[in-house]
């Protein structure tokens, strides 16, 4: 699908793939995947509440995977599978967490269903893979499914009419040409390490942009003013055990990828002084 937007100022060329549609889009570095959503492919099934990453009603799936893409820069999930809310059904038919919601009445004023729906969907998923929560009995195997690992699984995901169902006023004109105040910057992704070193070393105003930084959040405020990211995020994760019985983790690593590796899994008890993160790439 080629989307006719106007060429604004340091607008790049994105494709994304979204509800297995592309999509050719002209944005400029800085736009959110949530305005790009919305704004530009023109998909408002995807809801804007607090936009800084609190409420969840603009979660999506990227992957297979949940995310806040509120929180995401649209340049990061170039090649990226994305589902919305409104890619869900398949031929017509309910996914069966739509039909349910539907059943059971789950809706309130329905402002934040979609995201509690993709949020469902990608909080099965990491159960069944695995992964823990914070109120997990057991870190390294499958703990029983009960209401309370519900509970914490979609506590990210809140109900409120005073938090999420705010109306925004931001006309797309200003989400698109500047009105926004994050600064614009120039965007590389890097591929390797010793890429994402040099991207660096030859832009000394450059950022890494990783999994778990608040950096986009920062820059919406000013706060940073990076005059170019590179994205990290791409770069394989490194976890390896130390000489001292710890586990040191690299600063690519996320949980989702650290908990399934099998130094993490066979280390069902070692010394927690001893853990250390990297911050090199």
């Amino acid at each position: 699908m080629n989307l006719q937007n106007k060429n604004y100022s340091g607008a790049i060329q994105v494709t994304l793939k979204i509800n297995g549609a592309a999509y050719d889009l002209q944005i400029e570095p800085r736009v959110s995947l949530l305005d790009t959503l919305r704004e530009f492919a023109g998909l408002t099934g995807t809801k804007k509440g607090c936009n800084q990453g609190a409420c969840g009603a603009c979660t999506i799936l990227v992957d297979g995977e949940r995310i806040n893409s509120c929180f995401a820069l649209a340049v990061q999930y170039e090649g990226s599978e994305i589902a919305t809310i409104e890619g869900l059904a398949n031929n017509g038919e309910l996914h069966a967490l739509q039909s349910a919601f539907v059943e059971h009445d789950g809706f309130q004023c329905g402002y934040c269903t979609p995201g509690q729906i993709c949020s469902a969907i990608g909080m099965f998923k990491e159960f069944q893979n695995g992964l823990p929560s914070a109120v997990s009995e057991n870190i390294n195997g499958k703990s029983a499914f009960s209401d309370e690992e519900i509970k914490e699984r979609m506590s990210g995901n809140l109900v409120s009419l005073r938090r999420v169902c705010r109306h925004h006023g931001s006309d797309s004109q200003s989400l698109r040409c500047g009105g926004c105040a994050m600064k614009n910057f120039a965007y590389s992704r890097a591929e390797t390490v010793n890429q994402a070193i040099q991207f660096v070393s030859d832009n000394t105003s450059a950022k890494y942009l990783g999994g778990g930084t608040n950096l986009v959040d920062l820059m919406r405020e000013n706060i940073e003013q990076p005059g170019a990211l590179v994205d990290a995020t791409r770069l394989e994760h490194e976890i390896e055990e130390t000489s001292d019985g710890g586990i040191r983790i690299g600063a690519g690593g996320f949980d989702r990828f650290i908990i399934a590796d099998s130094i993490w899994t066979a280390s069902t008890s070692f010394n927690p002084s001893a853990l250390s993160f990297s911050t090199a790439c």
